[in-house]
C-alpha cells in the first residue's frame, strides 16, 4: 500500500494503531479470530484495508465492500453494516478486529 501511495505522489507516515485527531489516510485492519495465535503471515488471511477520513472528531470509513452506499460511511454506518458483513465470512471470529497501522497522507 506504501508502494502505491508513493506511486501516486503522496507522502505518507506509518502510525501503528489508530491516530488520535484529525487523520486522512488508509488503515490496515486485522480481524481477531483463532488465528490470533497463528504466526502473522498465517493471520494475514483475515485482514482488510479501509480508507479514513477523521474531521473534527467525524470518523468516516471508505470501504470498498460499501457497495450501493457509495463507498465513504459514517464510521458507525460501517461498523454495522460492512464491517458486520465482512466478520460473518470469517469463520472463527468473534467479531472483534483492531487497526494494526495506519499510512496517513500527509498535506503537500
Amino acid at each position: 500500500m506504501a508502494a502505491a501511495l508513493a506511486a501516486q505522489g503522496l507522502h505518507h507516515r506509518v502510525q501503528q494503531g489508530m491516530p488520535r485527531g484529525d487523520v486522512h489516510g488508509v488503515a490496515f485492519l486485522q480481524l481477531r479470530g483463532t488465528w490470533d495465535s497463528a504466526p502473522e503471515r498465517a493471520q494475514y488471511r483475515h485482514t482488510h484495508w479501509v480508507g479514513l477520513h477523521r474531521d473534527g472528531g467525524v470518523l468516516s470509513v471508505y470501504d470498498c465492500n460499501a457497495g450501493s452506499a457509495g463507498g465513504w460511511l459514517p464510521a458507525e454506518e460501517w461498523k454495522s453494516q460492512v464491517l458486520a458483513e465482512l466478520l460473518e465470512r470469517h469463520r472463527g471470529a468473534p467479531g472483534k478486529w483492531a487497526v494494526r497501522v495506519v499510512l496517513e497522507v500527509l498535506s503537500r
